[in-house]
C-alpha cells in the first residue's frame, strides 16, 4: 500500500516537500529515530535491542521478502550506534529525517486573528444545555428513587414474612417480639415517607421544566435569547420549600395508598397474629 501524504502537506503548508523521506515498503523513518532516541534515553543495550527486533517475525520476513535481509533490524542498529557515538563524543546527532523534525517547511500557517476560533454559542445555547442537563438528572434522582421504593417495600415484606413464619411454629408469639416488629416497620414507614417526600420535589422541578418547554416562555426564550420564565440549574432552590418544612412535608405522604397502606396492613397483620395468638 502506497501512503502519498505530499498533497496534505502542500495544502497544509504551503510547501510541497514531505513531512520525511518516504521509501516504499521501508519501516517509517520517525518511528525507528523515536524508537532508537528512547531505547538510548533507557539505556538499552545493543543487544537487548537486537534481541527485541529478533521478536518481530512477521516484520523480518516482510524484509526478507523485498531486501533480501532483515533491513528494519540493521537499519536500527545503525541509527542506534550514530546516537550512542553522538552521546559519547558530545557532537550533535544528525537525523536521517527529510525534512527534520520541527522544519518550518512542515509547520501549519498561523490562524488569522491568532488563538482558537472564539465560539459562536449564544447566551440561550448555554442555558439550554443546563436546562437538558438538569432534566436529566431530575429524571435519574425519580428513578432512582422508585428503585429505592421497592427495596425498602421488599425488606419490609421479609421482615414481615420471618415473624410471620416464626409465629406459625410457636403456640404465643412473643409480645416483646411483635413490638419489635411493629417498631420496625414504623422505621421502614418513616423512611419510606421520607423517600417519597424528597421525590416529589424532583417531580415538581420536572413538572416546571416540562411546562417551560410546553409553554409560550419557550418561544419567547428563543426570541431573546435567554431563558424567560425559568430559572436554572435550580435544583437547591427547589429543596429550599422542602427544608422550611420537612416534618409535614414527611407526614403529607405518609397516608397516600402506595405507602400508609401498605405499611399500615403489615402493622394491622402483626396486631392481628398476636391477639388471635392470645386468645386460643
Amino acid at each position: 500500500m502506497d501512503f502519498d501524504n505530499s498533497g496534505f502537506v502542500t495544502q497544509k503548508t504551503g510547501s510541497s516537500a514531505p513531512p520525511f523521506h518516504w521509501e516504499h515498503g521501508a519501516p517509517l523513518p520517525a518511528s525507528l529515530q523515536v524508537g532508537r532516541r528512547l531505547s538510548c534515553l533507557y539505556e538499552i543495550a545493543r543487544a537487548d535491542v537486537g534481541y527485541i527486533m529478533g521478536m518481530l517475525p512477521i516484520v523480518r520476513r516482510h524484509n526478507e521478502e523485498h531486501y533480501g535481509e532483515y533491513r528494519t533490524k540493521r537499519v536500527i542498529l545503525e541509527v542506534y550506534d550514530e546516537i550512542r557515538r553522538a552521546i559519547a563524543t558530545g557532537v550533535p546527532y544528525q537525523t536521517r529525517l527529510d525534512p527534520p523534525p520541527a522544519d518550518p517547511r512542515c509547520c501549519h500557517p498561523a490562524q488569522k486573528g491568532g488563538g482558537m476560533t472564539p465560539s459562536t454559542k449564544t447566551e440561550f445555547d448555554y442555558q439550554f444545555e443546563l436546562v437538558t442537563q438538569e432534566i436529566g438528572i431530575v429524571r435519574e434522582a425519580i428513578e432512582g428513587h422508585n428503585r429505592s421504593f421497592f427495596t425498602i417495600k421488599g425488606w419490609a415484606i421479609t421482615v414481615l414474612t420471618g415473624f410471620l413464619i416464626y409465629a406459625a411454629q410457636t403456640e404465643k408469639p412473643p409480645l416483646p417480639l411483635a413490638l419489635a416488629m411493629i417498631v420496625v416497620l414504623i422505621l421502614f414507614w418513616v423512611q419510606d415517607c421520607v423517600f417519597k417526600s424528597i421525590q416529589n420535589v424532583y417531580i415538581k422541578r420536572s413538572a416546571e421544566i416540562e411546562a417551560f418547554f410546553q409553554g409560550p416562555n419557550f418561544a419567547g426564550s428563543i426570541e431573546a435569547g435567554a431563558l424567560v420564565g425559568l430559572k436554572t440549574p435550580n435544583i437547591e432552590g427547589a429543596f429550599a420549600d422542602w427544608l422550611s418544612a420537612p416534618f409535614s412535608r414527611v407526614l403529607k405522604v405518609a397516608f397516600l395508598p402506595t405507602i400508609g397502606l401498605v405499611y399500615g396492613s403489615m402493622i394491622l397483620v402483626v396486631v392481628l397474629v398476636v391477639v388471635v395468638g392470645l386468645l386460643m
